[in-house]
């Protein structure tokens, strides 16, 4: 196949569990493929009889492959600017397919939806900080609603500020306008912090379906 494509590896906790490719080619629908990384050998996976497959057979074949109309790589953003850590670019990413169907490729790969009245447009917002461990934490953001994929929270736009890193306010680290809080840090407080904005912003879960957890690392 005469493609042009685009490769990235996916990060989880010191490992890199997924290659992807992004494949163009002329009067043609884009096309993703998803393999296992061979680098990081903590897989397996077992034929239709529960026998379990030669280790180079699960990673020859592509675990997941759509054609898509929208992708949103994945970047850490240094500090918030339009420059990002190219180390760190490709370390997860959301991909629409043609129907519209939405998938995150992280850690695990899963579809889900937006909440209700919301759309993906090509102006929503995909950042993936780097967190300790090479721990991704990405958030899409739209017009009206911003995603934390891996808390699978949905919060409104306008409770956390564009630039201030939406996990450590959601987990009560920091204050929605950025600083710190005052008291002294404790596990209680951060949680006091959390379930009151929770609360506050009426933050609820949004549908996660076909989750791939047989491809999860193991």
């Amino acid at each position: 196949m005469d493609y042009k494509s685009r490769r990235w590896v996916t990060m989880d906790n010191g490992g890199n569990p997924f290659i992807v490719y992004e494949r163009y080619k002329e009067n043609e629908t884009p096309y993703l493929e998803v393999f296992l990384n061979p680098d990081d050998d903590d897989y397996y996976d077992y034929d239709a009889n529960g026998e379990q497959l030669p280790v180079q057979a699960v990673f020859d074949r592509p675990i997941f492959t759509t054609r898509f109309q929208r992708i949103f790589i994945g970047r850490d953003p240094y500090m918030w600017s339009d420059e990002w850590l190219a180390e760190y670019e490709g370390n997860s990413i959301v991909v629409q397919d043609v129907e519209g169907k939405l998938y995150y490729i992280g850690e695990c790969i899963f579809s889900f939806e937006l909440a209700e009245g919301d759309e993906l447009t090509d102006e929503a917002i995909y950042t993936s900080l780097m967190g300790n461990n090479w721990v991704p934490y990405p958030a899409l953001i739209t017009e009206h609603n911003l995603y934390l994929l891996i808390e699978d929270a949905v919060i409104p736009r306008d409770a956390i500020p564009l630039g201030i890193d939406p996990y450590q306010v959601y987990y009560g680290y920091m204050l929605p306008d950025g600083s710190k809080p005052g008291d002294v840090y404790s596990d209680a407080a951060d949680e006091a912090r959390h379930r009151e904005f929770v609360k506050q912003h009426n933050v609820r879960p949004f549908k996660r379906n076909d989750v791939w957890e047989r491809f999860q690392r193991r």
